[in-house]
């Protein structure tokens, strides 16, 4: 099939000669062969499965498989009918989607902490202003007290003295 090595990577000759699993990913082989057990027993009727085919410069192209028995007279060679679909493009996209949620979810995470972050200093600020407020209110008191007594104690002088005072501003 043309399109199949296409999608492989290899010509169609190649394609004669290569065993399918030889160029599937490890990660996918187990799945694969387990599918193609219970469907060359009769317990399934056909399966779908997505997985990777290594293509001769290393790199995977990502593929949707559908099979499905084809009924021949000799049972002991099953046949199978394969479809084959590059979903490559799909799972970057997918992958690419998942990267910018985990980014999302830690720019979430990091604008929680700043957040926090801003609230602590709101309350240290807040904190500081009562404790100037209360400071100032406090040595505003206690200048004025003192000097209370002294502009007393220098009217009495004053009087005393037979000084005139100047009126006040």
């Amino acid at each position: 099939n043309p399109r199949f090595a296409a999608i492989a990577g290899r010509t169609k000759e190649e394609m004669t000669t290569i065993d399918w699993m030889s160029i599937t990913h490890p990660d996918d082989v187990q799945e694969d062969l387990d599918n193609m057990a219970l469907l060359n027993a009769g317990e399934i009727p056909g399966f779908n499965m997505e997985k990777r085919y290594r293509r001769p410069d290393g790199s995977y192209v990502w593929i949707n498989l559908t099979v499905a028995p084809m009924t021949v007279e000799d049972k002991s060679h099953p046949r199978h009918l394969a479809m084959i679909e590059d979903i490559t493009h799909r799972k970057q996209t997918e992958e690419d989607l998942q990267k910018s949620k985990w980014e999302l979810q830690q720019y979430a995470v990091a604008l929680e902490s700043s957040n926090q972050a801003l609230e602590e200093s709101s309350r240290v600020a807040q904190s500081a202003t009562r404790a100037k407020s209360e400071f100032l209110a406090n040595m505003s008191h206690e200048i004025r007290t003192p000097m209370t007594a002294i502009l007393g104690y220098t009217d009495l002088l004053l009087t005393e003295e037979g000084i005139e005072k100047a009126p006040p501003h």
